[in-house]
């Protein structure tokens, strides 16, 4: 008596299990490192403990935010404007009132997505204590694009726009840790600029 059995699929299932807990442990081991660093450097800057802890939960919810919609696409990227939307809804949900999103839905991959969506959620943090959030009539545009070069290449351009209902640019004196993620860690992570 000859049995013949078609194993093909779950060897597919196996491997697919396989190369997804290996990039889930590689992501584990980003993931830890990224939050160490965030803890130390809000720590560093914080005046008292209960400001890092506000600080760093916002932050930790941004980044779990980030997680589940790279999850939920199966670990393919994260669609962009449901990443937009994620991370200011992680600020204030009522601040999706006061913007206008604009741009091609894109996928853009987990790596990306994870610093895309730090930027977006700091860019609120900072629209909200210093910017266009700060006064009852501020909003923000947002609009996105691909380009692709002549070697196929693509970039992405994300503009953050805001206006206050006047023509004054405020100026910064604080340099905190929202800006360094805005114009250091993230262009750096993106192989892009700020």
């Amino acid at each position: 008596i000859g049995v013949a059995l078609d194993v093909t699929e779950r060897r597919q299932r196996e491997s697919k299990i396989e190369a997804l807990a290996a990039e889930l442990a590689h992501r584990n081991q980003n993931l830890i490192a990224v939050i160490s660093a965030m803890a130390r450097q809000m720590l560093n800057s914080s005046e008292t403990l209960n400001e890092f802890e506000n600080r760093f939960t916002t932050r930790l919810h941004s980044i779990a935010r980030s997680f589940d919609l790279i999850i939920g696409e199966d670990w393919q990227g994260a669609p962009l404007l449901e990443l937009v939307h994620a991370q200011i809804k992680t600020v204030d949900q009522a601040l999706l009132n006061r913007i206008k999103i604009s741009g091609k839905e894109i996928l853009v991959r987990p790596e990306s997505a994870e610093a895309i969506g730090a930027a977006i959620h700091e860019l609120t943090q900072n629209a909200l204590a210093y910017g266009a959030f700060a006064k009852p009539t501020g909003s923000v545009t947002i609009d996105w694009w691909v380009d692709t070069d002549l070697f196929g290449q693509n970039t992405l351009s994300f503009v953050w726009d805001e206006t206050d209902g006047t023509d004054i640019i405020p100026t910064l004196n604080h340099h905190g840790y929202g800006m360094n993620v805005l114009e250091m860690i993230v262009p750096k992570s993106l192989n892009g600029n700020a």
